[in-house]
């Protein structure tokens, strides 16, 4: 059963950049998790006015969100993007779904 993780992010204005992760960051998480994730940032949707992104990252199964939810370094990240985000007003709502096969 994979899980989706949708998270929808607005900003008030295109003068304020989304967060972005550090390429070294990216490359932890393709390294450690590339194998348990199905899609990994690369499934980003925006508005047509370009203030909503909309990013789905898909685990193989729930076990394999939970490691990357419990990952130290993974959590600091997170940290510094939802600090990132409070301090530029940038609203942040994240859903997880589970995707069973028929």
């Amino acid at each position: 059963m994979s899980l989706t993780r949708k998270t929808i992010e607005t900003r008030p204005s295109t003068n304020i950049p989304f967060y972005e992760f550090q390429p070294s960051e990216v490359e932890y998480m393709v390294t450690n998790y590339g194998n348990k994730i199905d899609s990994i940032f690369m499934d980003w949707k925006y508005s047509d006015d370009g203030l909503v992104r909309r990013t789905d990252l898909i685990f193989k199964d729930k076990v394999y969100a939970d490691e990357f939810d419990n990952d130290q370094v993974i959590r600091q990240l997170a940290i510094r993007k939802l600090e990132y985000c409070d301090s530029n007003n940038i609203i942040r709502t994240s859903e997880d779904f589970l995707i069973t096969p028929l």
